[in-house]
């Protein structure tokens, strides 16, 4: 038979290593969500830059100007 101290410090213990894996989960949901947004802003920025092509001289400057002022770029 187990003993009450035992036992409470082997169920603190669980529950610590419980929380400690959901916060590692979460922490992975985040970065894995940062990935993504990073990733999709990278792709309309490409695309933004696909659109200046349209235009020449001045008027392409101004918009791959704006896309990189937009894009963070």
């Amino acid at each position: 038979m187990c003993s009450a101290p035992y036992r409470s410090v082997s169920v603190s213990r669980v529950k610590h290593d419980l929380e400690t894996s959901d916060a590692r989960a979460d922490r992975k949901t985040i970065e894995a969500r940062n990935d993504a947004r990073d990733n999709k802003r990278d792709a309309e920025y490409k695309v933004a830059l696909e659109k200046c092509d349209a235009f020449a001289g001045a008027a392409k400057d101004n918009c791959v100007a704006a896309a990189r002022t937009q894009y963070g770029k």
